[in-house]
Parts: structure tokens; C-alpha cells; sequence
């Protein structure tokens, strides 16, 4: 996955992407809260720690 924010490309590949939707978001989601991406080498504890952050 790439996202572009504020003009910068981040690559989920190179560093991990962690999104949070919102109210109306969810919806379009199917009520998903949150999604992670995150390079391979990642384990599942990795992930787990970087969905688990407090925003």
C-alpha cells in the first residue's frame, strides 16, 4: 500500500501504515475500525503492537 500525506509517499512495504476510520468511514468499510499494513518481515506481534497503539 502507498499513501500520500501532506505531499510525502509512505510505502507500507518500507514502513508500517496503521489507519483509523471514523463514524462514517466505518460504514463505508463495513465497519471496520482499524487497518494495519505493515512490511513482511513484520511479525504478528509487531503488528499487534503497532494496532494496539492509542491514538
Amino acid at each position: 500500500m502507498r499513501i500520500l500525506i501532506n505531499g510525502k509517499v509512505y510505502d507500507s512495504t518500507e514502513t508500517p501504515v496503521l489507519i483509523i476510520f471514523d463514524e462514517n468511514e466505518k460504514k463505508l468499510f463495513n465497519g471496520m475500525k482499524k487497518f494495519i499494513s505493515a512490511p513482511e518481515h513484520y511479525t504478528v506481534e509487531q503488528r499487534q503492537k503497532i494496532f494496539d497503539t492509542e491514538i
